[in-house]
């Protein structure tokens, strides 16, 4: 295992902050989209820009007939199309069509080449840590720089600490 600081000046960096930021818009837009179509709550939500997803199991009567078994509108159906339509709309306002999900902007810069490598990141600090087993791809390293474990260990007690004062924060 190796350990890594993000460099924050990089645009791997800037890249992993813009994914993060529009995940956080995609659950509102599945909101807002369950809401406009009175679909049910549920756990599982769309981490793309291409297409919406709904956790089929919670869906009843004409909604269910709206989505394919994988979860997915079927662009056949009237809801289905009026479903594509709106979160499509929803997705061009919010500009995100050009935005990779974290997990392509990883594979995208080099910090992971094949499914199965671990990849552990620290969040909730300003800086970003990375723990892998991956090997990089050459040029990957531009963006990032190696630190000791003992720096990881100590960043990692600093983003638990913070973590943790949030939590007592919102007690009060």
């Amino acid at each position: 295992m190796k350990f890594y600081r993000v460099k924050p000046d990089s645009k791997y960096y800037k890249a992993i902050l813009a994914a993060r930021e529009a995940e956080k818009k995609l659950l509102e837009i599945t909101q807002a989209v369950r809401n406009e179509f009175d679909l049910p709550e549920c756990d599982q939500y769309s981490i793309s820009t291409e297409y919406y997803y709904h956790d089929v199991d919670v869906l009843k009567g004409e909604q269910l007939k709206a989505f394919t078994q994988k979860g997915t509108p079927k662009k056949n159906s009237k809801l289905g199309k009026q479903i594509i339509g709106f979160y499509d709309k929803l997705i061009e306002e919010a500009n995100l069509k050009a935005i990779e999900p974290e997990r392509l902007v990883n594979f995208s810069f080099g910090i992971m080449r094949r499914q199965g490598e671990t990849l552990e990141r620290l969040n909730g600090l300003d800086t970003m840590y990375i723990k892998s087993d991956a090997e990089f791809r050459f040029g990957a390293l531009d963006y990032l720089e190696e630190i000791t474990e003992s720096e990881y260990v100590k960043a990692y007690l600093a983003a638990v600490e913070a973590k943790e004062g949030a939590k007592n924060e919102t007690k009060v």
